[in-house]
This record gives structure tokens, C-alpha cells and sequence, in this order.
């Protein structure tokens, strides 16, 4: 028989394994495996971030960047951190939010979108130009 805490263990994971599937992720990325040295990033930071106080202050959180800088990975891998710290994260890629944003709007939608049940909307917005 498993004691309380094996039960808890795993329920927890349970709970996480189905906040990571409700998130939508496109890849599995953490914080770990980001190279903080190539996109010369402040490591600090994006730490403090992980810890989702941004959340609780009822503070915005937005990447904005050219191609290639790690604005995804970064997006995705908080996503993950604030999941494990019981919160529910949904990740959209900005072409998502625009195309799903257009549906609706074909559809005269005018129920709030799924995202606004969530503690995190993670995305990222590309910056073009200068």
C-alpha cells in the first residue's frame, strides 16, 4: 500500500503531467537548457521570473525580438516552471493568437476565449524591422 506522501507525489505529478497537455507546448523546453551566454540574457532575471511572483503582482510578461533569440524557448520553458509551481499556463505563438482571434471574429464569437481561465497567457510577439 502507498503511504500519504507517495499518493501526494504522485498526484501531483499527475496534476502536472495534465497542466503541461492543457498548455500546449509545442516543444519541451526548460530553463536549463537555455544558452544564456549566446543571447546574453540576464540569467538572474529570467530566474526571478520563473518564480511567478510577475503573476501575483498582476504584472504582464511579454518577449519581443527578432528570429532567433530565444523569445519561444524562454516562453515555453516559464510556462513549464510555473506549471510545477501550480499554476495553469496556455502557450500561444502570436500567429495563433491572431489567427484564432480572426476565426472568432469570422464566427461573431462573444464568449470570452479559454485563455482568460488561465493564470498565464505565455506567447511571443517577433519584432521586424530595426
Amino acid at each position: 500500500m502507498l503511504s500519504r506522501t507517495a499518493i501526494s507525489v504522485l498526484l501531483d505529478l499527475r496534476s502536472i503531467k495534465r497542466r503541461i497537455k492543457t498548455a500546449r507546448f509545442r516543444d519541451q523546453r526548460s530553463l536549463q537548457s537555455f544558452d544564456f551566454s549566446f543571447n546574453q540574457i540576464d540569467r538572474t532575471r529570467i530566474y526571478q521570473l520563473a518564480t511567478g511572483r510577475f503573476l501575483d503582482e498582476k504584472h504582464d510578461l511579454l518577449f519581443i525580438g527578432p528570429p532567433g533569440v530565444g523569445k519561444s524557448h524562454l516562453a515555453q520553458a516559464l510556462g513549464y516552471e510555473l506549471i510545477k509551481r501550480g499554476k495553469t499556463v496556455l502557450y500561444r505563438s502570436v500567429f495563433d493568437v491572431v489567427t484564432e482571434l480572426l476565426e472568432l471574429e469570422l464566427e461573431n464569437y462573444t464568449k470570452p476565449t479559454p485563455a482568460l481561465d488561465f493564470h498565464s497567457l505565455v506567447t511571443n510577439f517577433m519584432q521586424y524591422g530595426r
